[in-house]
């Protein structure tokens, strides 16, 4: 399953490049196809970091670089680079931040990588509506606590379960298309645990999703 899901975008780069080539690099096929070959290639990329993301974790080599950060930038920052795939999908793309800077001592990256799956699945799974990217401390303060609610289909009871397994794999009820290799929940799951936190999923069919990413904010 993984050879096929990295197979997709490679052979979409591939035949961008050919079709570039026999056309002698006409411009107006440049202009359709390069863009083509980098959302491919920056597919591929992430699906072969998560794969060996998760292999590091699983073989315990995996060191975080703790630094102290407001989370609501880090977040603001992530979510503009993926703002695009919202606007082409008609969605709307939402963060809501507290009045007081939400300081945190964690991995930046890694945090930026779990926002970034979770919100590039949510707009995956999301025809209409949009997505809303909630943050705030916990009750205790120890903790912070980041919300991806979305007006997607949702995720059928069954398969929550085993949502965050490595490879899991869904059918959509609505589109027919598949959760992929699952190693973007997968990610999110083992890098939010390496902090110290946890993440959890509410969901109701046809009416969408929300995750739920609890990190101590102390590190």
């Amino acid at each position: 399953m993984i050879v096929h899901d990295l197979r997709g975008p490679l052979t979409s780069i591939m035949g961008s490049l050919q079709m570039l080539q026999n056309s002698d690099y006409d411009m107006q096929l440049v202009r359709e196809f390069v863009p083509l070959s980098i959302e491919s290639g920056t597919a591929l990329l992430g699906m072969i970091n998560d794969l060996l993301d998760v292999s590091k974790m699983e073989a315990g080599a995996i060191e975080l670089d703790r630094t102290q950060f407001d989370l609501c930038e880090v977040v603001q920052t992530a979510v503009e680079g993926l703002r695009p795939l919202a606007v082409e999908k008609g969605l709307t793309l939402e963060v809501l931040c507290p009045s007081e800077p939400l300081e945190v001592t964690a991995d930046q990256g890694y945090v930026r990588r779990i926002l970034t799956n979770l919100v590039t699945n949510s707009i995956k799974f999301t025809w209409e509506g949009g997505i809303t990217v909630t943050l705030e401390g916990s009750d205790d303060s120890e903790d912070a606590l980041i919300r991806v609610a979305d007006t997607g289909e949702g995720i059928p009871e069954a398969f929550r379960e085993r949502l965050f397994e490595k490879f899991a794999q869904a059918e959509s009820r609505q589109q027919g298309k598949k959760l992929g290799t699952g190693l973007g929940l997968t990610f999110v799951k083992m890098a939010t645990e390496a902090h110290g936190g946890t993440v959890s999923v509410e969901s109701e069919m046809g009416k969408g999703s929300t995750f739920t990413v609890r990190i101590p904010r102390g590190g």
